[in-house]
């Protein structure tokens, strides 16, 4: 330290609290490398955090403390945050005026406002190439600067009543059945997690019934990335987690087979948001083995097996009705996957 070798240090800035008024108490600042006479450049901001009080003038003192037993014990480590502010002592001694390396981003918050503020702010700069020394990215980094179509999808999805089949209903829908005029729309459940798929290993030669046996291969190298709000799959990146491994009866395999035959078979992929709550109809796609086969997984002694769906053509909200919407049952609004664990459900529509 330019001025002092001890550490000793003082806190400077008078010791009061951040009182601004408003409706809370709360604050979000930003620390600079850089004194605030030499202008505002949000390249030298190296941290931003959220308190009230006395809170953003914490780290100094924490730093100092830090060094102070470094001086005793060489094997004390700094975090990137401290790294940084022992950089201003090194330069400024123990008359560093630390109000000239601090700002308020904005004040009188609630906590709740404040957090989500914080996250906002590090998710800009970082958008911006600004290497914060943060150990995390904000508590609520996943609800900021969210596309304003998926803030609608799932925070003001409408609820759309529809009717839950079982699947040993699917039978009235083949051809010759007593529903035989109308759709069934195949129901399956996204994921938030990051997921490793494996590759099918398929067997030549389609069964009697017109599916592709597979098995299951081994796992790829690059997990495929859960679902995001922000970043919301691609079509492509949809029907990967669509189509494969959905557990269905051989028997039921074969009727929606049927279905799909006539083009009276949808698959719709639908997608929780763990903040609204809601499961939401985010992508349809018409059942068509036109350009990829039927696949069946068989495993156990049972004849039990799991299905792979050819999925056709996407359809958009201007198509389907579904898309962007809450599927509920009953009068109670139920969710149309309430006891069904296995993440697939069948539901019905007319054409």
């Amino acid at each position: 330290m330019a001025k002092s070798t001890e550490y000793q240090g003082k806190d400077q800035g008078k010791d009061v609290e951040v009182s601004v008024g408003g409706k809370g108490d709360y604050y979000v600042y930003a620390l600079s490398r850089r004194p605030v006479e030499e202008g505002f450049d949000l390249r030298n901001i190296f941290y931003v955090g959220k308190g009230k009080g006395n809170r953003w003038k914490a780290h100094f003192k924490e730093t100092l403390a830090d060094l102070r037993r470094k001086q005793d014990d060489p094997d004390v480590v700094l975090s990137r945050k401290k790294e940084a502010i022992s950089e201003l002592y090194e330069t400024g001694g123990d008359e560093l005026d630390i109000e000239r390396h601090g700002y308020l981003v904005e004040w009188g918050l609630s906590e709740a406002e404040a957090l989500r503020t914080e996250a906002l702010v590090i998710k800009m700069m970082k958008t911006y190439g600004n290497e914060l020394t943060n150990m995390v990215s904000g508590h609520h980094e996943a609800e900021v600067l969210m596309p304003a179509g998926e803030v609608r999808r799932f925070y003001a999805a409408e609820k759309e009543h529809v009717e839950r089949l079982n699947s040993a209903e699917l039978a009235d829908f083949a051809p010759g059945g007593p529903r035989a005029e109308d759709c069934v729309c195949v129901v399956v459940k996204g994921s938030n997690d990051d997921k490793s798929f494996r590759e099918d290993e398929l067997v030549e030669g389609l069964g009697e019934t017109g599916f592709q046996t597979a098995y299951v291969g081994e796992k790829g190298e690059t997990p495929r990335r859960g679902w995001d709000p922000r970043w919301p799959w691609s079509d492509e990146e949809a029907r990967e987690r669509a189509r494969h491994y959905w557990t269905a009866k051989p028997e039921n395999a074969v009727v929606l087979k049927e279905i799909a035959d006539e083009g009276r078979l949808q698959l719709a992929l639908a997608i929780k948001d763990p903040r609204a709550k809601e499961t939401v109809i985010r992508y349809i796609w018409e059942v068509d083995d036109t350009e990829e086969p039927w696949l069946w997984y068989p495993y156990g002694d049972n004849d039990a097996g799991k299905v792979g769906f050819p999925l056709g053509r996407s359809y958009d909200e201007s198509e389907d009705p579904w898309l962007g919407k809450a599927l509920v049952q009953g009068e109670k609004d139920w969710s149309i996957f309430v006891n069904r664990q296995s993440g697939i459900c069948y539901v019905s529509f007319e054409d």
